[in-house]
């Protein structure tokens, strides 16, 4: 499902998205009952813009989702792509790499 407005002179397009249901290992993991047997949805804003030929675009609420098409539809089939790459990318354990909690004055 898709909403497309325009504000501020950018075009926003409105992406519903479906994510099949991960198993369930305890209550405390996955709160939301939306995890029980039911397909997920997440909403997300996708912005777009012309550029030298191409319609690229950006997940709002996901930072470092970016891609391109040469169609709007091309650019949402690409952006899926990006939103499932970064995710399974964040998913996945690191090599070589350590984790501390810090604090920062706010």
């Amino acid at each position: 499902m898709k909403r497309t407005e325009q504000k501020g002179g950018r075009l926003r397009m409105h992406v519903m998205r479906k994510i099949a249901p991960s198993p369930i290992t305890s209550c405390e993991t996955h709160p939301s009952p939306l995890y029980y047997g039911e397909i997920m949805k997440t909403k997300f804003t996708l912005e777009y813009w012309r550029d030298d030929g191409w319609i690229v675009g950006r997940l709002r609420e996901a930072p470092g989702v970016f891609s391109q098409g040469e169609t709007l539809r091309e650019l949402e089939e690409n952006i899926r792509d990006a939103y499932e790459l970064v995710r399974r990318d964040a998913a996945a354990p690191q090599k070589r790499t350590r984790s501390k909690t810090i604090l920062i004055a706010s």
